[in-house]
């Protein structure tokens, strides 16, 4: 069996399997599928067959398939990757235990399909890079990933018309490596160039990544004294939080399904910090497409961002995305990576 682990590391860990136990990943999605879009790391041996716009059927040359491709079962490494959506229909259960009836002893699902594989890396097998938060206020300091302080250079870009102050954000923010950059007017430029001006935002936390979004708010909060702020309504707060975090609600709720910006928020934000430029916060609200995520976005828009904090950090995908990670006392929680489909004596610890 796989031992328990991180839930965001669900492909994070098959890929470990692939680079250091020679495990081999095996698409089980149609043809079709595969052809549209796949890791170019892996087989394929489609189980499903899919007809026309919506028709789903089994594949009956699965199993043959399976043993063109790797002729020796017992000494097969397979990681596969279950088809999503309708062919999950066919049974995914009873396709695996079959491939372990054929004497495949070693096989690993990944946990949510193509779609969690490919949200984590390219068809080259590289990281996706995805964006934590971002510091909402105006601060000079340039941090750079390397921690080398002479490695400015791509810090805030200029257009043909010199640089414009306003557009640090993004400037910045297209280090992300964006597929959908259009700004290809703008151009990186070094430190000590007349036309450039001073960063407005903190490079390093701009280009965090959403995999690691509550994993670095941890770090932010122990290591360089953060103070986490629970921005949801006191009514959510109350039902369960973080212990360490202050409860300062942006978001009011009124009746099931309505909310509004609270209307004291200014108030207790003066309350609760009185020297708001001395603070740095992590902040989370609602989560996305939840009740109140509009309102919140509106306060760390408006009320948040005139407060002039030192630093203020907004948790990607908000409580739900903490609560996954951190239980309420701080502490990591665990998930499964992926199951063994078979009885296999050896187990793999974490690390």
């Amino acid at each position: 069996m796989i031992a328990e682990t991180l839930a965001n590391t669900c492909s994070t860990k098959g890929k470990a399997l692939m680079d250091s136990d020679g495990f081999k990943l095996v698409d089980m999605r149609s043809t079709r599928e595969f052809q549209r879009e796949a890791s170019k790391q892996a087989v394929s041996v489609p189980a499903i067959v899919l007809q026309g716009l919506s028709d789903v059927s089994a594949s009956s040359t699965f199993l043959s398939d399976l043993a063109a491709e790797f002729p020796e079962p017992a000494s097969a490494k397979l990681l596969v990757l279950v088809a999503d959506g309708a062919g999950k229909e066919l049974g995914e259960a009873a396709l695996l235990k079959a491939m372990s009836e054929c004497g495949y002893t070693t096989v690993v699902e990944v946990m949510g399909g193509w779609g969690a594989w490919d949200y984590e890396f390219r068809p080259n097998g590289e990281p996706r890079n995805h964006m934590v938060g971002s510091w909402k206020s105006d601060n000079p300091t340039l941090w750079t990933d390397s921690g080398d302080e002479e490695s400015e250079f791509g810090a805030y870009a200029v257009g043909d018309g010199g640089s414009d102050p306003t557009n640090n954000t993004r400037a910045t923010a297209s280090h992300r490596e964006d597929d959908d950059d259009d700004d290809d007017e703008w151009e990186w430029v070094d430190d000590e160039d007349d036309d450039a001006e001073e960063p407005q935002q903190k490079q390093e936390e701009v280009c965090k990544w959403q995999k690691e979004a509550a994993q670095e708010g941890m770090r932010l909060i122990n290591e360089e004294g953060f103070v986490l702020v629970d921005m949801r309504s006191k009514r959510e707060f109350q039902r369960g939080s973080s212990l360490s975090a202050m409860n300062v609600p942006a978001v009011e709720l009124r009746g099931l399904s309505d909310a509004v910006v609270s209307p004291l928020l200014n108030d207790e934000l003066s309350a609760a910090f009185p020297n708001p430029s001395s603070i740095k916060l992590l902040v989370f609200g609602p989560g996305p497409d939840l009740i109140g995520a509009k309102e919140f976005e509106t306060a760390m828009d408006g009320p948040m961002t005139d407060c002039a904090f030192e630093a203020l950090v907004e948790v990607e995908g908000g409580w739900p995305a903490w609560d996954l990670m951190w239980d309420p006392k701080g502490e990591p929680r665990q998930r499964f990576v992926g199951r063994w489909i078979n009885e296999n004596p050896t187990v793999w610890a974490d690390g």
